[in-house]
């Protein structure tokens, strides 16, 4: 089964949190062919700098559905108008948290791994039921 992974970007996103992951499911896909498919997504698409100042081609965030979602790193509350598209994509509320009913509706069984940051260093949301 092909996993869709998605690498988001916005402007002035660090670059190793992108480089990184895409290096790592890169490397499993040579050794598994046909189990990964890795896109770069941003708000609106297009050519997007990192911090570094290195491009990423992007496709636009758009109604596809990922098994994996991976948001880069950077000062992304900076970007105030890729943040709420972002997050407006992501499905999460005004503070960064998501609704944990509709993440646990939204697990398959094929599913092994739900990762969430229960604190956020950059913005502060911290996940509480």
């Amino acid at each position: 089964m092909r996993r869709e992974i998605a690498i988001v970007v916005f402007p002035g996103f660090q670059l190793l949190d992108a480089a990184g992951p895409i290096a790592v499911f890169e490397m499993a896909e040579r050794f598994r062919p046909d189990s990964y498919a890795i896109r770069v997504l941003a708000p609106g698409g297009g050519s997007v700098r990192s911090s570094a100042g290195v491009c990423l081609a992007a496709a636009p965030l758009g109604q596809e559905r990922f098994d994996t979602v991976i948001v880069s790193g950077g000062n992304l509350a900076q970007v105030e108008e890729s943040q709420r598209d972002i997050m407006a994509w992501l499905g999460v509320d005004a503070c960064g948290r998501i609704d944990l009913d509709q993440l646990r509706d939204s697990i398959r069984n094929d599913t092994v791994l739900v990762s969430i940051m229960w604190a956020n260093n950059e913005v502060g949301t911290i996940h509480h039921r």
